[in-house]
C-alpha cells in the first residue's frame, strides 16, 4: 500500500502527489452544490477562479485541523503544515500536534513552517517603524463592516495571526507534544526521505522550519 503524506492547511499551494487538506469554506462551496448555490450570489467565489481550479485539480479536501485529522491511527508517513499554526489558538495548536502524533506512524515526521518572529524583530531593528512592525506581524484586524463582511467573518472566522513563534518556541511546543529529535532546519533542508515536490523553502526568508519525529 502506498504511503500517505499530508499537507495540512495547504491553501492555494498544495503538494503534488500528496493528500492536501484545508479548512477554507471555498472548498466546501466547490464540493457542495447547495452551498455553491448560496455562495455564488453572495460573491463568496468572486476573484477565486484560480483557487477553485487548484481545488479541483489537486482534489483538496476540507478538514478542521484544530479539531480532528481525517486519518486512522498510525497511518501517515509525513505531515507538513505551512503558515497555518499562527492562525490557531494555542489550545488548537496543541490539539493539532496531538492529532498529528496520533495519525503518524512510528518514525513518521512532522514538518512545520511558521512566520519567524525573530525575522520580524530583526526587520524592526533595522527600520524602527512601529506601524510597519505591527502590520507585518498581522496580529491585528479591523472589525468586519457591512452585512456581507459580517457574514464572511461568521463563515471563515478570524484570518489574522493569533500567536507568533520563533524556532525555539515552536520546537518547545512539539517537544511538549512528545515529538522526538525536534530540529530547527535551514530552508531547503529536511529529514524527510524523498520529499518529492514538497517546497522545502516555502515563504523563506520569513519562515522558520521545524521538524520532529513521532517516536
Amino acid at each position: 500500500m502506498s504511503s500517505i503524506r499530508v499537507n495540512v492547511g495547504c491553501g492555494a499551494t498544495p503538494t503534488q502527489g500528496w493528500v492536501n487538506i484545508d479548512n477554507s469554506w471555498t472548498i466546501k462551496g466547490v464540493r457542495n452544490p447547495l452551498l455553491r448555490a448560496i455562495f455564488t450570489p453572495l460573491g463568496m467565489f468572486k476573484g477565486k477562479d484560480e483557487y477553485i481550479a487548484t481545488i479541483r485539480k489537486h482534489d483538496i479536501r476540507w478538514a478542521d485541523a484544530g479539531k480532528r485529522l481525517p486519518f486512522a491511527d498510525s497511518s501517515v508517513e509525513v505531515v507538513y503544515t505551512s503558515h497555518m499554526l499562527e492562525h490557531m489558538t494555542r489550545e488548537e495548536v496543541r490539539r493539532f500536534l496531538a492529532e498529528t502524533r496520533r495519525v503518524l506512524k512510528p518514525g513518521g515526521i512532522l514538518r512545520v513552517a511558521v512566520p519567524d518572529l525573530d525575522y520580524h524583530v530583526g526587520l524592526y531593528g533595522k527600520h524602527g517603524d512601529a506601524d510597519q512592525f505591527v502590520t507585518g506581524l498581522m496580529m491585528a484586524a479591523e472589525p468586519p463592516q457591512g452585512l456581507l463582511g459580517k457574514l464572511r467573518h461568521l463563515l471563515v472566522g478570524e484570518r489574522h495571526h493569533l500567536w507568533m513563534y520563533n524556532g525555539a518556541s515552536m520546537a518547545k511546543e512539539m517537544e511538549n507534544a512528545r515529538f522526538s529529535s525536534v530540529t530547527v532546519r535551514p530552508a531547503g533542508e529536511t529529514g524527510i526521505q524523498n520529499p518529492g515536490t514538497l517546497d522545502l523553502a516555502e515563504r523563506a526568508p520569513e519562515s522558520v522550519f521545524i521538524e520532529g519525529v513521532r517516536s
